[in-house]
């Protein structure tokens, strides 16, 4: 587990600290194959990671990832204009300009598999209580369109962002896609 000492720095400072960390875990102990799991800001980091450091033969490569309530597309809500299944279809229907840079760097991202997991409090309410459905899913059809694997589940029990990943749905979940896969 890597906590950030400073949580709250932009995902360029976050996603150079992940690079650091597994270049050690590299180095050290030899580890040529990781899978990331990132919650909120988290997940924000590792996909930056992914798409800047995840082709570089000095880290361990990426085999799986899983993001939990993450807001790829800042904190925009498409929810009113748009069904969850035309944003996974089509991609969301505004995008920031954290979406624009993942739309730039899919061409060169490496595969791997991916779990999107976001939270619905209501039938009313398409958001964890801080980032909207629609931001958490907002590259499923990126991903998509470069021919990975995507998982993505919305959670609708405990799905308070805070307590996403605290959720035992969200656990099972989690351990199906990383270990029996």
């Amino acid at each position: 587990q890597v906590l950030f000492e400073d949580n709250e720095s932009h995902e360029w400072n976050q996603a150079e600290w992940i690079r650091i960390a597994l270049t050690y875990l590299k180095e050290t102990y030899a580890i040529e194959h990781v899978n990331l799991v990132g919650h909120s800001m988290g997940g924000v980091s590792s996909l930056r990671y992914l798409g800047t450091y995840g082709s570089d033969p000095t880290v361990p490569q990426v085999e799986k990832f899983s993001a939990i309530g993450a807001p790829f597309n800042d904190f925009i809500d498409t929810s009113s204009i748009q069904s969850i299944d035309d944003l996974l279809e089509n991609g969301p229907t505004e995008f920031s300009t954290r979406y624009q840079d993942y739309q730039a760097m899919m061409a060169t991202m490496p595969q791997f598999s991916i779990q999107l997991i976001g939270g619905q409090l209501s039938e009313t309410d398409f958001s964890d209580g801080t980032v909207p459905l629609t931001s958490a899913l907002a590259i499923y059809s990126l991903l998509k369109e470069q021919q990975m694997s995507v998982d993505c589940t919305v959670i609708t029990t405990n799905a308070q962002h805070s307590q996403l990943h605290e959720n035992t749905e969200v656990d099972q979940l989690l351990q199906q896609f990383l270990w029996n896969n």
